[in-house]
């Protein structure tokens, strides 16, 4: 009976010592499977509230900020906290946070998640920069977005159902790789640079609160295909981007004012009396523009680079064609009426399709380079009524000083002693002129007289010339020679640059003391004390 109660006492001892035994080791398994929550560290601001200053021991995916700390708010979150964790999934951050630093989130791939009444108000320079989760949401409460916020950043960005934000920081979006964004009703204000080398933006939208652009703000979006304006003609018209890079259509293709794409006639709505400065710059599909008369100034290059432009009709109320305001279209054919008296500085210029040009007699000021580059100019008349100015065989001549001011592709230069100079960039760029003959009239060549003529491949100056100016012949890549008289005292710099295929020849046994140092730049081969026959 002893040995029955004994072997019974052992069997139960066993038993026992196994259930402990299991229990250690679930004990000790359920130790090692246990996650330790992060460690956070605060900083005491100067309001009482605190700065998270950084998170340690992060074994779970997911990070939940605290809201206070020490039963006062957390209210920011320090630079550089969860720079480059590619661990972290999801940070979910408090109400409480109303300033994200710089840095705060370089690199992270975690989603952010906002609390259902966010009190963020600023984004740190470069808070965002690299940063690449899936997509990112700007809270409504958002009003200031740091230098290079989103710098590099590879999300989907979007705004919140209210935005309060009225401007785009400078260099906000830079290197971004949004495709398509939506800038809110409620900006006014696009900093310089704010999307720069987005090179994957293909479309940008934005309101008619937006009047104020900086400089280079879609600079290098190389793919950017549309702009579209939430707002009206009239309301685009009003719009001065001072200058081409501060323009949307930079290197933007169309245009779309509510949704319909700008393109072919375009009419200036009747409530414009002024257009500013670049407003329909770079806008391919226009192919002809009304001016109404009640429009009494256009701006600087308000249709630069408008390509397809081919007709223009000049409305009675403008007085002059200001600097650039037609350069680079597509104009074939000008008319200027009476009411034009000044025609400015690179109007017209490099116009390449501009042939024919009728000018009026209430013309008195074209600039000396108005119509430079226009390589396909062929016909010019001048109303004879008009004192300032003539035309004798397609030239334009300043009559007083005996100017001759814009060539056509023939080349025919007057030889009756009404022009004695060949004026600034007067033949420049005119592709089609094969030869010159300048007469015996002629005592002065200005700068550039004869620049980038491709066609141009010999050129005798006569005795009569006392001056050759500066840049007078260069970029004449198939001139093959020049004779130069003895006559001839001044020669200005570069006057032969970029002449690769010019023999020179020279009456002068040596250089005269008033031709420049740099006359024959490139150092062509010069034939000295040459005579013609």
């Amino acid at each position: 009976m002893k040995n029955k109660k004994f072997i019974l006492a052992i069997m139960l001892l066993t038993l026992l010592l196994l259930v402990v035994l299991v229990a250690c080791y679930d004990s000790d398994d359920n130790v090692s499977e246990k996650k330790e929550s992060p460690d956070f560290e605060f900083t005491e601001k100067a309001d009482g509230t605190y700065e998270l200053t950084n998170v340690s021991n992060i074994d779970m995916n997911i990070v939940q900020i605290p809201a206070t700390y020490n039963n006062k708010p957390v209210s920011s979150i320090a630079s550089l906290v969860f720079a480059y964790n590619t661990d972290l999934i999801r940070i979910e951050i408090p109400d409480s946070i109303t300033q994200i630093g710089e840095y705060a989130f370089m690199d992270s791939k975690a989603e952010i998640f906002w609390g259902e009444n966010p009190s963020i108000t600023t984004l740190g320079t470069k808070a965002f920069y690299k940063y690449k989760g899936k997509s990112l949401i700007i809270p409504d409460s958002v009003t200031a977005i740091g230098q290079e916020a989103f710098n590099e950043c590879t999300s989907e960005i979007k705004w919140g159902e209210n935005p309060q934000i009225t401007k785009i920081g400078e260099s906000a979006f830079l290197g971004s790789k949004i495709t398509q964004f939506a800038i809110p009703e409620s900006i006014t204000e696009i900093g310089d640079s704010a999307f720069r080398l987005c090179s994957e933006l293909e479309s940008i939208t934005f309101g008619k609160n937006v009047t104020v652009f900086g400089s280079g703000i879609f600079g290098e979006c190389e793919n950017l295909d549309k702009i579209y304006y939430n707002g009206s003609l009239e309301d685009w018209c009003n719009l001065d981007f001072y200058d081409r890079s501060n323009s949307p259509m930079e290197n933007a293709k169309s245009l779309y004012i509510n949704g319909e794409l700008l393109k072919d006639k375009l009419i200036i709505p009747d409530t414009i009396k002024q257009l500013k400065n670049y407003t329909f710059y770079n806008c391919k599909e226009i192919t002809s523009v009304e001016i109404p008369d009640n429009v009494n100034s256009v701006g600087e290059y308000t249709f630069l680079e408008c390509s397809n432009l081919k007709t223009v009709n000049l409305g009675k109320g403008l007085t002059k064609i200001a600097r650039g305001t037609f350069s680079g279209s597509g104009i074939t054919n000008l008319v200027v009426p009476e009411n034009i008296t000044a025609i400015e500085d690179f109007a017209f210029m490099d116009c390449d399709f501009l042939v024919n040009i009728n000018i009026s007699a209430g013309v008195t000021s074209i600039s000396e380079n108005a119509f430079s580059g226009c390589e396909c100019l062929t016909n010019i008349e001048v109303d004879a009524s008009n004192s300032i100015y003539s035309s004798v065989d397609n030239c334009l001549i300043e009559i007083k000083s005996k100017t001759l001011v814009l060539g056509g592709v023939n080349g025919a230069i007057p030889s009756d002693g009404i022009v004695n100079t060949i004026g600034y960039e007067a033949f420049s760029g005119r592709k089609g002129l094969l030869s010159i003959n300048i007469p015996e009239s002629i005592k002065f060549i200005e700068d550039s007289a004869f620049s980038n003529c491709d066609s141009l491949t010999e050129v005798v100056i006569p005795d009569s010339v006392l001056s050759i100016n500066n840049f007078a012949f260069s970029g004449c890549a198939n001139l093959v020679s020049i004779f130069i008289p003895l006559e001839v005292g001044s020669i200005g710099m570069f006057a032969f640059g970029d002449c690769d295929n010019l023999t020179i020849y020279c009456e002068a046994t040596e250089k005269p003391n008033g031709w420049s140092s740099m006359w024959n730049i490139d150092e062509r081969p010069v034939i000295w004390g040459y005579t013609a026959e």
